[in-house]
């Protein structure tokens, strides 16, 4: 078997964790099952303030449009931005040079927030889902 086949499978099975595992296990249960136990009630939303925003209802709030999101956010977004981080940290290297001559800290504190800390952050820092 060539590695492209065993990279291949090996990122479909990547792909098909991650999904499974971005899922609520409460949506498992079904509503009548023998040993399943009930599902809690839904608390009472409180009463929104005049004026003030209403949250959406709909497709947003369903569980398993969340779980798309996170899904969708995880496998391809998140693994391009990896690659974004290691591009970022090559740009770095480049125009440390360029922008601090005679090694002035402060370009090259600017260089280095812009080039890798700003994709590190939206990678590894910012919630999930939340783009």
């Amino acid at each position: 078997m060539n590695s492209l086949g065993r990279r291949s499978r090996r990122a479909v099975a990547v792909s098909l964790g991650l999904v499974l595992l971005s899922f609520d296990p409460a949506l498992a249960y079904d509503s009548g099952g023998a040993g399943v136990p009930p599902p809690a009630p839904a608390p009472t939303p409180p009463t929104p303030a005049a004026g003030a925003p209403v949250a959406p209802t709909g497709a947003a709030s369903n569980a398993w449009a969340d779980a798309a999101v996170k899904t969708f956010d995880v496998v391809p977004i998140r693994m391009l931005s990896v690659s974004a981080v290691v591009i970022g940290f090559g740009a770095f290297l480049v125009s440390v040079p360029l922008v601090g001559p005679g090694f002035q800290m402060e370009g090259i504190r600017n260089s280095w927030d812009y080039f890798v800390m700003a994709p590190v952050e939206y990678t590894f820092v910012r919630p999930l889902g939340d783009f």
